[in-house]
């Protein structure tokens, strides 16, 4: 896939990263990136026991809303959109501080006040061991939880919701 040409301070060179990474860690797992259109975003779920983020400041993570309707474990900041249907009980949450975004992390118009959320590395480092150890008894005990959600979250029910506060 063609290297797009980075144009803007916050876009990042995919290519350039993973190089860095092969070369300090030249034993890590491997990394499959996908560059191409998925026509059924579904199936990548459903291939995937976990849906994993660190996500400096997220509006609504719609892919750990796709990871619960497809069973798979949320490991994502306690900060975000996500956190609107991921809590304790069918996620695991990850700690850490608000800190002063740097302005090359801004999109666009760029402000000294912007804050974003910086998880905590240990408890992530912790956290991904333990769920790959312990991924049958967390989906066990998350899976439960799972069901509520789902139909709170159709595209009819937020399509609603999002129309209830534009009529306020």
């Amino acid at each position: 896939s063609p290297v797009k040409k980075i144009t803007q301070s916050f876009e990042l060179d995919v290519y350039k990263i993973i190089s860095e990474l092969n070369n300090k860690y030249p034993s890590h797992p491997e990394i499959e990136l996908i560059s191409s259109y998925i026509l059924n975003i579904y199936s990548l779920h459903k291939a995937c026991q976990f849906i994993y983020t660190l996500t400096y400041a997220e509006g609504f993570y719609i892919p750990a809303l796709d990871g619960i309707y497809c069973n798979n474990i949320v490991i994502a900041p306690r900060y975000g959109g996500h956190l609107d249907f991921c809590d304790d009980n069918n996620s695991i949450l990850i700690d850490g501080k608000k800190i002063k975004a740097p302005i090359t992390m801004q999109y666009y118009q760029g402000s000294p006040q912007n804050c974003i959320f910086e998880a905590d590395m240990n408890q992530t480092i912790d956290s991904l061991k333990y769920c790959y150890t312990n991924y049958t008894s967390l989906i066990e005990k998350f899976k439960p939880n799972f069901e509520p959600i789902i139909p709170k979250f159709t595209w009819d029910n937020i399509t609603k919701s999002i129309m209830e506060l534009c009529y306020v």
